[in-house]
């Protein structure tokens, strides 16, 4: 039986798929689990949206199967908050693979930025502990949250503009698009070239337009600057020069 609350739950698609799935047997064990010892962790929402940001599985399991539950409720500023803690409480304790890492921590590094920007007259948001911090405005202070290098981070939210412009992020997440990340983000740029979004970079061409003077110019330059005397010396040895070849 649920216990009641003052807000309704809410499941958001976008929200629940930002998350790579269970595996079947990670599903089956939480689920034998659930039966055995009931909902042991609460199902965490964002307090003004009721929007389920930990515990998807778990809150409907119990739904379906009439499991009493607990629900912490968290406060987060915007949309962009909400989901950068679901990402760091998902990067601190599941196993991914790299390029699923990879989308979180660009997604988290890029939702970021955007909710610096949106929201300056709220930049806190609760972090997974229970601490309440500043939202990272760079990528060195993602790099420290996530245990990476600044460059990856950068790298990350590269490769997750890509897969956002793709509309692929269901795919990686789920491990079904099996390509590389450089491979995506290369066809990312060939679909925007080819809608004229942005132009295909061309090979560096050498700016210097002025012809290279000739090595003998050089000299006769030089060769106009001597006094008479110096060019009477010059051709000395000039002609000593030549009578050696």
């Amino acid at each position: 039986m649920k216990i009641p609350e003052t807000k309704p739950i809410v499941i958001d698609e976008e929200f629940r798929d930002l998350i790579p799935p269970l595996s079947e047997t990670e599903l089956e064990n939480l689920h034998r689990s659930m039966d055995a010892f009931g909902c042991r962790d609460n199902i965490i929402v964002w307090k003004k949206t009721g929007i389920i940001l930990d515990g998807h599985n778990r809150y409907a399991y119990c739904m379906e199967h009439g499991i009493p539950f607990s629900v912490t409720r968290m406060s987060c500023s915007n949309r962009d908050t909400a989901k950068n803690w679901m990402i760091l409480n998902q990067l601190g304790r599941r196993n991914m693979d790299s390029k699923q890492q990879a989308l979180l921590r660009g997604k988290f590094y890029n939702g970021s930025k955007k909710a610096v920007g949106g929201d300056r007259g709220n930049q806190h948001t609760n972090l997974p502990g229970g601490q309440n911090g500043p939202l990272p405005k760079t990528a060195e202070t993602v790099a420290k949250e996530t245990g990476v290098s600044p460059n990856t981070v950068k790298r990350d939210g590269k490769f997750a503009e890509a897969v956002e412009y793709m509309g692929i992020e269901k795919e990686v997440m789920s491990g079904t698009d099996k390509r590389t990340r450089s491979a995506i983000m290369k066809v990312a740029q060939e679909m925007k070239i080819a809608r004229g979004e942005v132009k295909r970079k061309e090979p560096a061409q050498n700016t210097d337009s002025k012809p290279k003077a000739e090595p003998y110019l050089l000299a006769v330059k030089k060769f106009k600057s001597l006094e008479f005397e110096q060019m009477e010396k010059a051709m000395g040895e000039i002609d000593k020069i030549w009578k050696a070849q």
